[in-house]
């Protein structure tokens, strides 16, 4: 930058045609560099670096709104299986107790045959049965759900889907379906005494097999007992 200069002249006093121009520059005061209140420079950090970080709180900020939906979802997911765990829990607890009471009722209904006279007046051929060959020959049934001895050669009936002599207890309030019960008599030349060798084999077994039948989609139990008299 050029500096100004101011021409001043004045008169000579040997010669009053003669002047004199004299060039004086102006002063100009010494200026410091202004410093910078804080111009320490940051370990490891450059400019490149600076730019590259512009926006960085807004992923941290995206990332930590991610992790926390993640968490709630979650969290909203495990709630409502354990909403689901126990409303299938209350569902066979319902079922556990129809199929209790339809083991009860068809317990009754056998204590009733082994006292009757004639005893077992009300099943087929007084509940007995035999077969002397390895083929499966079903044994009769009747449509109060008594049942003769049932064959060794043939499946259960309580897990043959085609049986059909399942008969109503009654029905439970607040329960859905109506439970049921069927009572195979198994003979009587059982211990009197289950576990003692010295007891008479003279008792009659009753296998009474019940059911809650709540209807499709709900919990099923299915119970048994064997019900001895003499």
């Amino acid at each position: 930058m050029t500096r100004p200069c101011i021409l001043r002249w004045s008169p000579s006093m040997d010669s009053p045609l003669r002047t004199t121009l004299r060039i004086q520059t102006p002063r100009v005061a010494h200026r410091r560099p202004v410093r910078p209140l804080c111009r320490k420079p940051l370990a490891g950090v450059t400019v490149g670096m600076l730019r590259h970080q512009q926006g960085a709180a807004l992923i941290v900020a995206l990332i930590l709104l991610l992790i926390m939906s993640i968490l709630g979802i979650s969290s909203v997911r495990t709630t409502v299986m354990e909403e689901k765990m126990a409303a299938a829990s209350y569902d066979r607890s319902l079922a556990f107790q129809a199929a209790e009471a339809a083991l009860r009722a068809g317990e009754a209904v056998a204590l009733a045959q082994s006292t009757a006279s004639p005893k077992n007046a009300a099943f087929p051929n007084a509940g007995l049965y035999t077969n002397t060959n390895t083929n499966c020959v079903t044994s009769p049934c009747n449509a109060q759900g008594l049942c003769a001895q049932p064959d060794p050669d043939c499946t259960s009936r309580w897990l043959d889907p085609s049986f059909g002599h399942w008969v109503n207890a009654p029905k439970i309030n607040d329960i859905a379906g109506t439970p049921q019960y069927f009572i195979e008599y198994l003979g009587n030349t059982f211990p009197c005494t289950p576990g003692d060798t010295t007891s008479p084999a003279s008792c009659s077994h009753y296998r009474i097999t019940a059911r809650s039948n709540p209807g499709q989609g709900r919990a099923n139990v299915v119970l048994q007992s064997i019900f001895l008299t003499n």
